[in-house]
């Protein structure tokens, strides 16, 4: 039930499950619910087999309190505080929609709550070591370069759309043969079947597929946290995005660098800045 008659003097994040873009998602929201409701937001990052980094060895620490498990175990018990402890993704319970809904539509218009959440998205900041890599990067490209994100690890049906990438990045070059196209992969296997079709045409940020993460098969991330972040802030850098089917990484990518996102195999594109809202 939603809680428009109840002051907090809490908002706590606590994350123990689901990606790394889903978890900045949810945190962007819950920042926002945090910033209407006048109090102060709190984040508890427990690192999983699926996001196997801590926050604080990622990004800055700027407006984000960290708590232990402990802290917010007792946290959760406070009448003073609104706890968030739930199934992200894109429905999710603590997605930023559900949220707005269940917190706050009294308080404000859709489109403000999307913009206040966007604004939490591009005000967050990896570490200065990594934004340092990220603009000696980006700073070598050519004029033009479009981004690829193509996940395989954990999600083994978008093994099948090679074809529809393939045809987007033909288009691509039919109308400018100058295109380049920056590959944001977790696959070995992948990154040789773009090289060898499409040769220097594709920019890959160098990277282990060899990484000590949690998990087996093929569940366990085949590169670390830190590459991902790298990734998520170069393809922020693109003109546009061709990303994967329900995976998050994409849009958010997008939000951050306000350009358009198509995740190959939906529908229908959905515009980055309406992720969630």
């Amino acid at each position: 039930m939603a809680d428009r008659k109840v002051t907090h003097k809490y908002c706590v994040q606590h994350v123990t499950t689901s990606g790394l873009c889903n978890r900045l998602r949810a945190m962007a929201g819950i920042r926002a619910v945090a910033k209407l409701k006048h109090a102060e937001f709190q984040l508890c990052w427990q690192p999983s087999f699926a996001c196997p980094g801590k926050f604080e060895e990622l990004f800055e620490l700027d407006g984000v309190k960290l708590i232990l498990p402990r802290q917010a175990a007792i946290m959760r018990k406070d009448r003073a505080c609104k706890f968030f402890r739930g199934r992200t993704g894109e429905n999710g319970s603590t997605s930023p929609i559900r949220m707005y809904h269940s917190h706050v539509e009294h308080l404000i218009t859709a489109p403000k709550f999307q913009r206040l959440g966007v604004g939490f998205i591009r005000k967050l900041q990896p570490l200065k070591p990594i934004r340092r890599e990220v603009q000696k990067f980006a700073g070598k490209w050519p004029e033009r370069v479009i981004g690829l994100h193509i996940r395989r690890t954990d999600l083994n049906s978008s093994t099948k759309p090679d074809k529809q990438f393939f045809a987007r990045i033909d288009a691509e070059l039919a109308s400018n043969a100058e295109t380049r196209f920056l590959l944001c992969c977790d696959c070995r296997a992948t990154l040789k079947t773009y090289r060898d079709r499409y040769g220097d045409r594709i920019i890959f940020f160098t990277k282990s597929f060899n990484a000590s993460n949690p998990g087996n098969g093929t569940r366990r991330r085949l590169t670390s946290m830190r590459d991902a972040v790298i990734d998520l802030y170069l393809l922020a850098r693109t003109r546009r995005i061709y990303g994967t089917e329900r995976s998050s990484f994409s849009l958010y990518a997008a939000t951050l660098g306000g350009i358009e996102c198509e995740r190959i195999g939906k529908k229908s594109a959905q515009p980055p800045l309406h992720d969630g809202v």
